[in-house]
């Protein structure tokens, strides 16, 4: 069977409901591989990866997610499949730049959970400037330089 990878930014009420467990659940029990993460602009960011009739069947799902949801829209993007293996929750995303397939574009958040994309043409962001001072390369969590070896 062909493998096919989707991008999907979930909107809504999202976050605090238990979303991301339900999606590494759901996720492993129709054999996908990804990951799942909150954002901090309220929205639930994942990549599904998997047989096409599987993941079709999850974005479908994920329409409705878990008990406490309250999906507004899935924006869902084709990307390329990169052969993961597993399912993993992963930490939250620090900022509001994403790059979804080959487009690069910023999130804005709305009020009641929601969030808007839209295109950026130029994005200055040096390495790592996503993360706390104290994770950046170069940085002890004392703030004091290191090496990485």
């Amino acid at each position: 069977m062909p493998q096919v990878a989707r991008h999907l930014m979930i909107h809504g009420r999202v976050q605090g409901v238990w979303y991301r467990a339900w999606t590494v659940e759901t996720a492993r029990g129709l054999g996908l591989a990804g990951w799942v993460r909150n954002r901090t602009d309220g929205c639930v960011e994942a990549l599904v990866e998997g047989e096409a009739a599987a993941v079709a069947r999850f974005v479908a799902l994920a329409q409705d997610g878990p008990t406490a949801a309250k999906v507004a829209r899935i924006d869902v993007v084709e990307v390329g499949v990169e052969g993961l293996s597993g399912f993993e929750k992963r930490g939250t995303v620090w900022g509001g730049r994403v790059v979804i397939g080959d487009q690069k574009r910023t999130l804005s958040p709305l009020a009641g959970g929601a969030c808007l994309v839209s295109t950026l043409f130029v994005i200055p962001a040096k390495a790592g400037s996503h993360l706390p001072r104290s994770q950046q390369a170069g940085k002890a969590e004392d703030g004091s330089p290191h090496s990485r070896g």
